[in-house]
């Protein structure tokens, strides 16, 4: 059954508007490695940029696969074999959103919202779950067992930012905002607009990227932040906008989306790298893992599955490559897309955040939990 948001839930805010293209960028392959340690223990709604299976997910007290699994024996299983995606949830320009227990969390930064969505049963104004934000991409901590999302405030200061899910009121919920500081002391250039975010199981490792869209700053680049508050630079870039971040199923690759913006179009084609990760939580240098054409495809936000699969939001759906980078084809959405989450009993149920609201598909493969 296809829902609709109710106008309550529309909290209008002109006052902050994003930009939203750039011109050619020219290198999706070679930034420099993260080569900051010592810590012992060692994360943009695009205006070109909703589950439709009725009951689909919805009512069970259950949560994707944590990121900490092993892939299982599914290499040669197209995990998208026959899926279609279906209306969940009519609403404009979500951007980020995560499955926890019974519910889907998403990110409206144009109204300033983080709404809590049941899967069958249409929200109401309680569903505001937290306001007054400019929340953009957003995760599950389970180290914290939290909910993490990237915000840009209205003074321009980037942010992470936790709030505890599953609270049932009075709303809004509060928040609390992450502490951080430049490992290096300041010589590299911090986050000004944090776009998406992950987190490492097994520490609490978050990794975010940064593609400048609020900010307007030249440098776009990949951040780490450690288990004790220090932040590092993994990988910086110009124009080439990295957007959504992944985690693979062992947490030893990080994949990241190149956006790739090109105003006016252009013929360079938009990528996705992927990183290595160490137990300490650095990182090798970035090299391309696939392409994600054609040159306006605008790759967002992104998934991983248990079989290693990764999902990546695009202008026309979500296009899904095999872990050693085959193309398993693409579930086509009615607007473009945003961003993607596992959720259901089983994670099965593959959510996808649009434009024009919350689409769902049913797939093969269970999927992780970030």
């Amino acid at each position: 059954m296809k829902r609709f948001l109710p106008f309550a839930l529309v909290l209008c805010s002109g006052a902050w508007i994003y930009a939203c293209s750039s011109s050619d960028g020219s290198n999706n392959n070679g930034p420099p490695s993260d080569t900051t340690n010592g810590e012992n223990g060692n994360g943009n709604p695009d205006p070109n940029n909703p589950s439709g299976n009725d009951g689909g997910g919805g009512g069970n007290d259950a949560s994707p696969t944590e990121d900490s699994s092993t892939p299982d024996a599914t290499s040669n299983v197209n995990p998208i074999e026959g899926a279609t995606a279906k209306s969940e949830l009519e609403v404009e320009n979500v951007d980020g959103l995560v499955w926890k227990t019974d519910a889907v969390y998403f990110t409206l930064p144009y109204q300033q919202l983080l709404v809590k969505y049941t899967p069958g049963r249409t929200p109401d104004p309680t569903d505001q779950y937290v306001t007054s934000i400019n929340a953009l991409g957003i995760t599950f901590d389970e180290k914290a067992n939290t909910l993490l999302f990237a915000n840009s405030n209205d003074h321009g200061v980037a942010e992470l930012r936790r709030v505890e899910a599953g609270k049932t009121g009075p709303f809004p919920i509060a928040t609390t905002a992450v502490a951080m500081t430049q490992a290096d002391g300041g010589a590299t250039p911090p986050p000004y607009s944090p776009n998406d975010a992950v987190v490492r199981k097994s520490d609490g490792t978050i990794f975010l990227t940064d593609p400048g869209y609020q900010s307007g700053n030249i440098t776009n680049g990949v951040y780490r932040l450690s288990p004790q508050n220090k932040l590092s630079q993994v990988a910086a870039y110009t124009e080439e906008r990295p957007n959504g971040i992944a985690l693979s199923p062992d947490s030893a690759t990080l994949y990241v989306s190149l956006t790739q913006n090109q105003d006016p179009p252009g013929t360079t084609i938009p990528s996705i790298v992927k990183f290595t990760v160490a137990a300490d939580g650095t990182t090798g240098t970035a090299t391309k893992f696939v392409d994600v054409g054609p040159a306006d495809a605008a790759p967002d936000g992104l998934t991983v599955d248990t079989g290693g699969n990764v999902y990546v939001a695009t202008k026309t759906g979500v296009q899904v490559f095999a872990a050693d980078g085959k193309k398993w084809g693409q579930i086509t959405t009615a607007k473009p897309a945003t961003n993607v989450a596992f959720g259901g009993a089983d994670a099965k149920t593959l959510y996808i955040s649009t434009t024009g609201g919350i689409f769902s598909a049913q797939v093969k493969i269970a999927g992780l939990g970030q």
